[in-house]
């Protein structure tokens, strides 16, 4: 019961180290670590010295946790509350010159404060507090303790550590302010392994999202124009019912790759409306006007067409010279009385210019999207 130094106005030294044996997990939800390992802690106990020849030549003996003075330590930051380290039974080393090594093993579940918005290439950053419940730092000194995970059992399949460190540091304690407490932090660095997103989760719905763009290359006349739009708008959202349980779920950070998932169907859903727009105008009424500079638009594009036909190989030509004069011939006609009231449905041209107009602009969109999600991830 009582700290075992003769000179009881000196302070006990204690050394801490932490071996790791396994990180089982880390809830992004819940925010906690789960870990184990064991401690070895070791401190010299001055009452407990004697001379092996005094003893049959004994230098060292194992005693009870409960029978010997220990240093009252805990995690203050575990989920469970004050737990103290060790058990009764447990058996600690003592030699002759009284120093002491308890090891006491530990399964945590620390609170962390998680950050997913680079998921799935993520970096987590969490701690270990190990501080003394009731010792102050006038009775003991906690010397610089040092963190080993080269024990580690089975790694983690979800997440890697990259780096560890050790950091103390001392507050008062509420109720006297007179005294300090120091904690022992131990701080570990994880990186989660994205290959199993990247392949599963990731690369698969930036294909499918990318679908969405070939319905502007089939023609109004097929019928399915608007089928593969709506197709490519249902397999997204049931991917997405089915990568859901993969997709980190917290309310203090949102991840970029949970916004580019909303980007995307709702790229999806803009060439689902695009294709109605287009299909409208590919069905109107023939006898409706065509706006003079949609009819100028078509003009233009006639000219271009006439000029690429003239310049096809004089063989090509012979073979195609009746259809491709009839059709241009027909073409240049119906758009030279645009305004004068042809009777030749001009919108069908229209609503391919659309088609040519929303490829590119969702292309262009789309493009962008995936570059400024790939460039987030890398900086």
């Amino acid at each position: 019961m009582i700290r075992p130094k003769i000179n009881q106005s000196e302070r006990t030294d204690i050394e801490i180290k932490m071996y790791l044996s396994r990180l089982l997990g880390l809830d992004t939800r819940e925010q906690v670590l789960k870990t184990s390992g064991f401690f070895v802690i070791t401190w010299t106990d001055e009452l407990l010295r004697w001379n092996p020849n005094d003893y049959s030549g004994i230098v060292e003996i194992t005693v009870q946790q409960k029978e010997i003075w220990f240093p009252d330590l805990y995690a203050s930051n575990c989920i469970q509350g004050y737990q103290e380290f060790g058990s009764d039974d447990l058996r600690l080393y003592v030699n002759n010159s009284g120093t002491v090594d308890w090891e006491p093993s530990f399964t945590l579940s620390t609170s962390c404060v998680v950050d997913v918005s680079l998921f799935p290439v993520d970096v987590q950053i969490c701690n270990i507090d190990i501080v003394p419940w009731m010792t102050t730092n006038h009775e003991i000194n906690i010397k610089d303790p040092t963190f080993d995970n080269s024990l580690f059992e089975v790694p983690n399949g979800e997440f890697a550590i990259i780096h560890t460190k050790t950091t103390q540091t001392c507050y008062t304690v509420y109720s006297n302010p007179n005294y300090e407490l120091t904690e022992s932090r131990f701080t570990l660095t994880m990186a989660r392994q994205s290959t199993f997103y990247l392949l599963n989760v990731v690369g698969p719905f930036v294909a499918i999202s990318s679908l969405c763009v070939i319905s502007f290359l089939i023609d109004s006349q097929s019928g399915e124009k608007l089928t593969v739009s709506i197709t490519v708008l249902l397999s997204l959202t049931v991917f997405l019912s089915v990568i859901e349980d993969q997709l980190p779920k917290t309310a203090n950070s949102i991840s970029y790759f949970v916004i580019y998932v909303a980007l995307m169907i709702g790229m999806s859903f803009i060439c689902v409306l695009c294709n109605v727009g287009t299909l409208y105008i590919h069905n109107k009424n023939p006898e409706s006007p065509v706006p003079t500079w949609l009819g100028m638009n078509m003009i233009k594009e006639t000219a271009v067409d006439n000029y690429r036909e003239n310049s096809i190989t004089e063989s090509h030509h012979r073979h195609s010279v009746k259809s491709s004069t009839y059709k241009s011939t027909s073409r240049r006609d119906c758009c030279d009385n645009l305004n004068g009231g042809c009777s030749c449905n001009h919108w069908p041209e229209v609503a391919r210019m659309a088609d040519r107009v929303f490829l590119t602009l969702i292309t262009i969109a789309l493009v962008s999207i995936n570059i400024g999600f790939l460039i987030i991830h890398i900086i």
